[in-house]
Order: structure tokens, then sequence, then C-alpha cells
């Protein structure tokens, strides 16, 4: 049974594998014994994989060593995935991750992954099995923090998809304006790269993605936690390598 981390920048999510089938997630702002206590019950993971921002995660790695055997990301020195990128040391676990999934899902095709969460990231892999790299921009909700900080009358609204347009009051045009924005955004990635890439498919998740994916005007396929089932692929498909 393996267990899943995932550390980001504002909220931990947590996963439980057994093998290769997803069993239950959650998240937490703070990672914590008794989260952890309360998430698994009485399940004990086997194997614990740990993708964390902090450079090495040691806090987190401290925690979770109590539950079993720890491999952090940095040493999986296995990657089910070519990688054709200028700073590759610069790329961040979660891009990878989300590209392993994507070609679990659709191998030998072209693939972009989008995820609406703190960032927006859309990152193209394609046919050959290649991540080609893609873009990152603000989230929702940095965008609307973003408009508050840097003016001085703004205020700032809680993220709402407001899809009216005009609208009549500031805040929520500000929540109009971050929306539209963002769905006209997730939109142009997926027409600029079906253009390019024959027979594309669109993966998209995060944890905005709800608000939006009923109104994308092209086919795509919604995935929740395509990060952690990344990261478990990424981890048994080293566990595999080292047993060999």
């Amino acid at each position: 049974m393996n267990l899943v981390v995932d550390s980001g920048n504002t909220l931990c999510k947590v996963a439980l594998f057994s093998g290769g089938k997803f069993l239950r997630s959650d998240r937490t702002s703070n990672l914590t014994a008794a989260f952890l206590d309360h998430f698994l019950g009485f399940a004990r993971p086997t194997q614990i994989f740990l993708s964390s921002v902090r450079a090495t995660g040691a806090e987190e790695r401290g925690l979770l060593s109590a539950y079993g055997d720890v491999m952090t990301f940095a040493e999986a020195k296995h990657i089910p995935l070519k990688i054709a990128y200028a700073t590759p040391q610069t790329l961040g676990s979660d891009r990878i991750a989300a590209a392993v999934y994507a070609i679990s899902q659709f191998p030998g095709e072209n693939v972009c992954v989008i995820i609406v969460g703190s960032c927006i990231t859309a990152d193209l892999v394609t046919a050959d099995g290649i991540y080609q790299g893609g873009t990152i921009s603000p989230g929702p909700e940095m965008r609307l923090h973003a408009l508050h900080f840097f003016t001085g009358n703004l205020p700032e609204p809680e993220f709402v998809p407001v899809e009216t347009l005009p609208e009549t009051s500031t805040a929520a045009c500000i929540q109009a304006g971050v929306f539209s924005g963002v769905l006209a955004e997730i939109e142009y990635y997926i027409r600029y790269y079906r253009q390019h890439f024959p027979g594309l498919h669109v993966i998209v998740s995060g944890g905005f993605i709800s608000s939006f994916e009923k109104k994308i005007n092209y086919p795509i396929f919604a995935q929740n936690d395509i990060v952690l089932k990344g990261l478990n692929l990424i981890l048994n498909y080293n566990i595999e390598h080292t047993e060999k």
C-alpha cells in the first residue's frame, strides 16, 4: 500500500493507493500526525512517496517516517517520461507527475494537461512520449490578490464564477474579469495545441477546474488528483526498476 504526499504552496494533498488502484485522498493546510492518523485509519503504508515544494522536505519527511519508509521525488532515479526542457532542474514535480499520468491514459498520443490551481499550468506531451514544456500563469486567487495588492482602491473578493457581462459592482466586475480571463486562457491553449498537434487529447484538473470544465467549448477529460496519481505511477515505476 502506497501513501503519496504532495506538499504544495498552500495545501498538502495526500492519497492512498493499493498498487495502482486509487483508494482515497484528502488535503490539509497543515500536515500533522493527527491528520495522518485520521486519514490512514487502520491502513499502514509499505511505501511513502513525498513531493514537496520546499528544498528538502525535511520537516515533512521527519513526520512521515513514523508511518513507513519514505522516498522523496528527488530520490526517484527513474521517471517513465522523456523530458525535453531547457531547465529541467527548475521543472516542478507536479508538472512531471501530471504528464506521467497523461501518458498513462493516452499512450502514444498527443496530450495537453491543464491544471487550474494556485497557478495555471498547461503542458504538452507529444505522441512520442516526450514532455515538451508549456506555460505557467497566475491562478484565480492569485489574480484577485494581485488586483487588490497593486492598486489603491480595488477590493479583494473571493473567487466566484461570475459569468454575466457586464457586471455592475466593482467586486462583481473583478470576479467576472478573473473568471472570463481564466476561461479564455484555457480555451486559447486548447485551440492552439489542437491546431498544431493532430488528435490532441486534453486533460483538465486542479482545485478550481470544477468552475470551468462545463464552460470549455472543446472536448476535455476532467480528472481529479492527477498529480497524486502521477506520483504513484512514478513511485511504482521506481520500485519495479529497483527490484530488477
